[in-house]
């Protein structure tokens, strides 16, 4: 899950959903930290969710997927502009960016819903999580 600006909280939150609903590895990252290591990971069928809204962050965001396209992962793009970043989830939002991070987390949290019941798990109820935690 990549976001960068107001849609970094956004890849994190994203991540976080699909690691306890279906028990997948995920990770929130900036553009600037995944080009900086992780990047190295990418390889022929890598999966990479990318949050891009309009505004000053859609051109790094949409070069990172044409490259990360070139490499072979299979990029998923949450966009408002639909445009070369690999397969695009139009959310229409006609919201300005720093409101998207809203309609962009039901969105991911949809996904992460759907990935879990696809896989025959329970979204609700994942093994080990309370929905309350208690602190001492």
């Amino acid at each position: 899950m990549i976001g960068r600006g107001y849609h970094l909280a956004t890849a994190e939150e994203l991540a976080l959903k699909i690691t306890e609903t279906s028990y997948s590895v995920a990770d929130g990252q900036s553009v600037a930290d995944f080009m900086h290591g992780p990047v190295a990971m990418v390889e022929q069928g890598f999966p990479v969710l990318l949050l891009e809204a309009a505004g000053p962050s859609l051109r790094q965001m949409r070069d990172l997927g044409a490259a990360l396209v070139r490499k072979g992962a299979h990029v998923l793009a949450f966009t408002d502009r639909p445009g070369r970043s690999g397969r695009p989830l139009v959310i229409k939002t006609g919201l300005p960016e720093s409101l998207t991070p809203l309609p962009y987390a039901v969105a991911g949290q949809l996904l992460a819903l759907h990935r879990a019941l696809s896989m025959g798990l329970d979204p609700d109820h994942p093994r080990g999580l309370r929905k309350v935690t208690e602190t001492k």
